[in-house]
């Protein structure tokens, strides 16, 4: 279950979006009555584990080669992995503390 922004162990920052990519995700955070930040949040959270699809974004958007696309995809998912632990702690992340 998700806490408010509010309730969260993380702070804010700002950074740019692109508008008509924002616009839809702040459409749904508006009829499902969530807030549009933490659902971005979440999004890009969740994203990172999927690292065939951040390597296949670093290849073709940022052409960096397989190899290196393919280590930074892993490289951030460890990172996140870290990041859910702190925010969540290891036992709501999936794994139980040992």
């Amino acid at each position: 279950m998700v806490k408010t922004t509010e309730e969260r162990k993380t702070s804010t920052v700002s950074f740019r979006i692109w508008r008509s990519i924002y616009k839809p995700y702040r459409s749904l955070s508006k009829e499902a009555k969530i807030t549009v930040s933490d659902l971005i949040s979440l999004v890009l959270y969740h994203t990172a584990f999927d690292e065939p699809l951040i390597a296949y974004i670093l290849q073709e958007e940022f052409e960096i080669d397989f190899e290196t696309a393919k280590d930074y995809a892993s490289k951030l998912a460890s990172d996140m992995e870290k990041v859910g632990d702190l925010i969540w702690g290891e036992e709501e992340n999936g794994e139980e503390k040992a």
